[in-house]
């Protein structure tokens, strides 16, 4: 009878280690989406790092006319205000880079 006693309170401590399978899928889930979460930050590096490069090879006036578009957020007609050029002129020069 204590052989008994002995072994169901084994089988019970084993089964509360068990996950049931609520537990597992959610548990697996959570580190499938911390694995998604890492990998799309290292890939967002990766493109950052390739953007950075890019832009370091363009001419310094190129390199102003996308920091006044993106980083001043002015309009490409502002943009020809400010350089002495059309609005079209700053639209072709933005689809040429």
């Amino acid at each position: 009878m204590e052989q008994d006693r002995k072994r169901s309170q084994a089988q019970d401590k084993q089964n509360s280690r068990r996950l049931d399978d609520r537990e597992y899928e959610a548990l697996l889930n959570y580190h499938i989406g911390k694995y998604r979460e890492t990998e799309d930050t290292v890939l967002q590096n990766i493109r950052l790092e390739a953007l950075r490069d890019a832009l370091s090879k363009l001419e310094g006036n190129e390199q102003r006319l996308l920091d006044l578009l993106y980083n001043g957020e002015l309009t490409m007609e502002e943009i020809g205000k400010l350089t002495g050029v059309s609005k079209m002129a700053v639209s072709k020069q933005l689809k040429k880079l």
